[in-house]
């Protein structure tokens, strides 16, 4: 479940020297590195090993992304030194050519002044890559170069927009620190008006992350039938039909589909059935893991919710699939709309 965005060393390492040349801090101000040493965290070239300064997490060559692919996380806020402290707000964003904003993350006066004490923690499910931004009382900044208000080109061939400093750590690439500076024009250069830190999370109450079968489901959700991302004790999704059967096996590769459908286009038992058994016929290597159970195929369970044929269930009832209303044309403003009124984050 723990994916790393792809980093371009020598992109990462260029950009580092201009950053380098952008961000000194005023004069009697401690740096952001200086800051995050002093809460302990390790960066390489100030105070140990363990996190590394990155420009980007993905470069186009031309733009400059701090982004990160979609799932769960968990995101820590551990300080605060701005003067506005009590207006800024930091969000996650898509959608790089018209940013959707949300959902919201902390919202100042987030815990005291400077560093968090007790740091603050919030969750986030997101369904397709995302970025920050830090909502400021006079301007909004992105973690993407290109979508700040004081974009300069900075020599031939690529944007520049310097609001973010982001260190990757050096072992788990699915951690980061991250430093905002909140004023146009690179302000005082210290990016630490909003410091926060952010991880995937795919992990079990026990801090164990094993999946057997190697479905992306852990052991531990399998067989609860039930995932809890934020590790609350409260089950996020649900891995059980509607009888409260779980369906889920660590043992042996599970898929899961939830499946709307316009009137007049819905699906049939027979359909399903031909999937279920088609997924069946899978290879016991199936993506590269063996099934634990060591016989073939991958169960393939398909919501379909409610919806009956003949007096049985076309599908599998886990209380997701259903009828969709209005049209919906292909991947238009009409089929986001409808996803994210039908299909829970969570699931996604």
């Amino acid at each position: 479940m723990k994916r790393s965005p792809g980093v371009l060393p020598w992109y990462g390492f260029v950009f580092s020297i201009l950053a380098s040349l952008a961000t000194v801090p005023a004069r009697g101000e401690p740096s952001l590195t200086q800051t995050l040493c002093d809460m302990g965290f390790p960066i390489l070239g100030h105070c140990g090993i363990g996190y590394e300064e990155i420009a980007c997490t993905r470069f186009d060559g031309i733009n400059c992304f701090v982004v990160l692919p979609p799932g769960p996380y968990k995101v820590t806020l551990l300080a605060e030194h701005s003067g506005s402290h009590a207006d800024l707000e930091l969000s996650v964003f898509t959608n790089y050519d018209s940013p959707n904003i949300g959902p919201l993350l902390f919202s100042g006066p987030t815990g005291n002044q400077g560093e968090t004490n007790p740091r603050v923690e919030t969750f986030v499910i997101v369904d397709q890559e995302f970025g920050f931004t830090l909502d400021a009382p006079d301007e909004r900044f992105y973690s993407v170069n290109f979508l700040n208000p004081d974009l300069i080109q900075f020599g031939p061939g690529f944007l520049f927009s310097h609001h973010v400093r982001t260190f990757q750590n050096f072992l788990d690439k699915t951690k980061f620190l991250i430093g905002f500076e909140q004023s146009i024009d690179g302000g005082d250069k210290d990016f630490q008006d909003l410091v926060f830190a952010v991880e995937a999370v795919a992990e079990c109450l026990d801090g164990t992350n094993v999946d057997s079968d190697g479905d992306g489901l852990l052991d531990c959700w399998e067989s609860a039938g039930e995932i809890d991302f934020d590790m609350d004790g409260n089950a996020d999704v649900s891995l059980k039909n509607s009888d409260g059967v779980i369906l889920s096996d660590p043992d042996h590769k599970d898929l899961f589909i939830e499946m709307d459908w316009r009137a007049g286009a819905q699906p049939t038992r027979a359909g399903i059935q031909a999937l279920k058994q088609a997924f069946a016929l899978a290879p016991k290597d199936a993506g590269g893991t063996v099934n634990p159970d060591n016989t073939l195929g991958i169960n393939l369970w398909v919501d379909t919710g409610g919806l009956m044929e003949n007096g049985m269930l076309v599908g599998d009832n886990m209380g997701g699939g259903n009828q969709v209303p209005g049209p919906v044309v292909c991947l238009d403003d009409s089929f986001y709309i409808s996803k994210s009124q039908n299909f829970a984050a969570g699931r996604r």
